[in-house]
């Protein structure tokens, strides 16, 4: 194996040790060819993940950080993986940008996601767009606790899951129309569920996955929130009409 061949297997368990912490069982039923760009296109997508989660990790108990500090250090981060996109695929900075921005852009390569990601690229020809997407979505996610309708949450879930769906069909060279559609309906649905899935996680991090609409007027959300943790009841009203907003989140899906 020669040095080129060294780096590459370096890369590539990188990706994976990321997205074994998440998932463990990931990929591994993937043709063996194409396991490799489907790790590194997961451990893209957890990393994203990653930023919204480390920040309520960090900031349970006392943070110290006020809301529009802690939402301004995620946007940079996330920016940050903005830019590495553009190093990808090979765009320079605007002329005009600032200086002092330079060794953030350079430090791109130390990551071995973003290198590993850029093989994948150079052999499998991505759509940047959706990489760009996955971004986009967690981005939207970061101040959000609650959908307001049913369509922003399907929207979500398509943007955030069916985009990884393209990707992962790119790996396999399938670009066609039909399949996208595919994804696209099936990602949303995968998204959905892992929202409802994810439920009870959510409410102790002060975040409700069923958009509001769905619920009544008058829906306590701290009764809600106290009851996943032991320290309170919900009316029956309140549990009735959450139960069935459920229902209906499981049926769009």
């Amino acid at each position: 194996m020669n040095t080129l061949e060294n780096v590459a297997a370096l890369l590539l368990t990188c990706c994976f040790f990321s997205i074994f912490v998440f998932d463990e069982d990931c990929g591994l039923l993937m043709p063996q060819e194409i396991q490799k760009h489907f790790f590194v296109l997961r451990a893209f997508n957890a990393e994203l993940a990653s930023v919204k989660e480390v920040h309520h990790i960090r900031n349970q108990g006392s943070s110290g950080q006020t809301g529009t500090t802690a939402t301004v250090a995620l946007q940079l981060r996330l920016q940050w993986w903005n830019d590495s996109i553009r190093q990808i695929y090979g765009e320079e900075k605007q002329s005009g940008a600032d200086p002092s921005l330079a060794n953030l852009s350079i430090s791109c390569w130390e990551s071995p996601i973003v290198r590993a990601l850029y093989h994948v690229n150079s052999e499998k020809n991505l759509t940047r767009r959706f990489l760009e997407r996955l971004i986009d979505a967690r981005e939207h996610d970061l101040e959000l606790d609650q959908f307001a309708k049913m369509e922003d949450a399907t929207r979500y879930a398509e943007k955030s899951v069916s985009s990884l769906l393209y990707l992962s069909l790119e790996c396999f060279g399938v670009k066609e129309d039909a399949a996208d559609e595919a994804a696209s309906f099936a990602g949303a649905g995968i998204g959905l569920t892992t929202a409802l899935r994810g439920t009870p996680i959510r409410l102790t991090k002060g975040e409700v996955p069923i958009p509001a609409e769905l619920l009544r007027s008058g829906f306590s959300r701290t009764s809600l929130m106290n009851s996943v943790v032991g320290e309170g009841t919900m009316s029956e009203a309140d549990a009735k009409n959450f139960q069935e907003a459920v229902e209906q989140v499981a049926v769009t899906a």
